[in-house]
């Protein structure tokens, strides 16, 4: 027993040296790469005279972006962010913001070796005059509130969003993967895009919409002051429509579609307003609903 021993205690030693050779090479390693990242906070006000139009990118961080009474200038917060991956410009009207992974290893790395996710905020003067607003993001989960534009676009990723109080012209809202909400949306015309996930759009008021779901579900609440065009691949589609069913005469193609919960499509030759519904593998459901103010009576 002590003969073999005598191997055990320096075999035993010689792999513990190995361990935390390796370990410590690894932390010295992860210490130099994190100094690479050039992670940091920051605070920027940038200037919001002669902006019309918002082109932003935001990737790697949660996203946070509102109109705020507070500010008169675009005012930038960011925190434990890495520099490497920051952009952002103003050039012809356009204020630009990029914070964008490089390098597609560089989102595993730089979650494992941070101390928490980076955080972005952009307040947006309330009394902004804004004609195009552009939004898409990626894995991080984005708010996006009471913005005002001629029209507003945002794509959502992996890390859905949470979007609300929005008034334009003409609102898109389109994503795959992720889950987003959105509630009060007011504009003339919208597209709504779900490739796969969830989306949720509550209290939307409307005049014409268009409405497309692959394999994911979308679910609205509303009111549609024109005409509707929806199409479903292998997804569901539910809408809750705040009027009178005869205002809305039907065309549809598919037979996953129900109209109040019945198979059988209403004839509505003298209705003002037009759905339009296509379905393919999915489930197209549409119900109308009264108004919150005919409720009572």
């Amino acid at each position: 027993m002590k003969h073999r021993m005598k191997f055990i205690i320096p075999l035993a030693i010689i792999v513990l040296g190995i361990i935390f050779m390796v370990t410590g090479f690894y932390m010295g390693a992860a210490d130099d790469y994190k100094k690479s990242l050039n992670i940091t906070n920051m605070e920027s006000v940038i200037s919001a005279s002669g902006v019309k139009n918002l082109d932003i990118n935001v990737q790697a961080a949660e996203f946070f972006v509102k109109a705020s009474n507070e500010v008169n200038d675009f005012t930038l917060v960011a925190e434990n962010i890495s520099k490497n991956n920051l952009d952002y410009s103003v050039n012809n009207g356009t204020f630009k913001f990029r914070y964008e992974v490089k390098k597609w290893y560089n989102y595993a790395d730089m979650i494992g070796l941070m101390k928490g996710k980076g955080k972005i905020t952009l307040l947006v003067p309330a009394n902004a005059d804004l004609m195009d607003v552009q939004i898409v993001t990626g894995l991080s989960r984005a708010e996006i509130s009471y913005l005002t534009a001629e029209r507003i676009y945002i794509e959502y990723g992996y890390g859905g969003a949470d979007i609300k109080n929005l008034s334009a012209d003409h609102i898109e809202v389109g994503g795959k993967h992720g889950k987003a909400e959105c509630c009060n949306l007011n504009c003339k015309t919208s597209n709504i895009n779900c490739k796969s996930g969830k989306l949720s759009i509550g209290n939307i008021n409307v005049e014409n919409i268009g409405l497309t779901c692959g394999s994911g579900d979308i679910q609205l609440n509303g009111v549609i002051g024109g005409d509707s065009i929806v199409s479903c691949g292998s997804g569901d589609l539910l809408m809750n429509i705040y009027g009178d069913l005869y205002d809305f005469k039907f065309e549809t193609q598919g037979k996953g579609i129900s109209i109040d919960g019945k198979k059988e499509i209403p004839d509505n030759d003298k209705g003002s307003k037009k759905i339009n519904a296509s379905c393919g593998m999915g489930e197209v459901k549409i119900y109308f609903k009264k108004k919150k103010n005919q409720l009572n009576h």
